[in-house]
């Protein structure tokens, strides 16, 4: 899906529900595991992309990065950053990493 939508540039790696031992968002498991795939123990080095604000809770509690994407382009507070959409983010890039 990320070469589809031209974002290959854009990560080192993409952790999936498969890579995570199907652990669901928002359980903070789900978001242990991913790190530790990553072999990255700080969240605060990660970025988490997500359409749910639900997930980006948990997530922004934890110290990660978190932006939502939402197409109706309010902002949440658990979102440091709001997308209208995934296409954006090559543009974006260079700001997200100072979420932070």
């Amino acid at each position: 899906m990320v070469a589809e939508l031209e974002l290959q540039d854009c990560f080192d790696g993409i952790i999936d529900v498969r890579a995570i031992q199907f652990a669901c968002k928002p359980e903070e498991i789900a978001y242990q595991r991913a790190l530790d795939l990553a072999g990255c123990p700080l969240p605060v080095e990660c970025v988490m992309l997500d359409d749910a604000v639900r997930n980006l809770v948990p997530a922004r509690q934890l110290g990660f990065s978190t932006v939502w994407v939402s197409r109706n382009g309010t902002s949440h507070p658990a979102a440091l950053h709001t997308l209208a959409d995934l296409h954006q983010l090559p543009e974006a890039m260079p700001e997200l990493w100072d979420l932070n």
